[in-house]
């Protein structure tokens, strides 16, 4: 591991990104890693996809930005373009949850 992030705090923040966002940027934002975003040209459809372990639950705030999101997003394109799945599982993902 590099000297910036030791092996927890990878798992924790994901990227050098969130980490110095969470300790050097204002709180006055919420701050979210999105997992996975898929885009379906043929039918110009989104999918966003937070993953987590079947034990974790999304943050109060997760929860709220996700949801506004969706909100924002279907606001825009109908309502018809935009999935958002969390999904719940352990690697090597044999058994998933939504």
């Amino acid at each position: 591991m590099d000297e910036y992030r030791t092996e927890a705090e990878a798992r924790y923040f994901g990227s050098d990104l969130n980490k110095f966002i969470h300790f050097e940027c204002s709180k006055k934002m919420d701050t979210i890693n999105i997992d996975c975003l898929q885009y379906r040209a043929d039918q110009f459809r989104f999918r966003l996809i937070e993953s987590k372990h079947m034990k974790e639950k999304l943050s109060k705030r997760q929860n709220v930005l996700y949801r506004m999101m969706a909100r924002f997003f279907k606001f825009i394109w109908s309502g018809k373009l935009l999935e958002i799945f969390t999904v719940y599982g352990n690697y090597p993902y044999k058994k998933l949850s939504l």
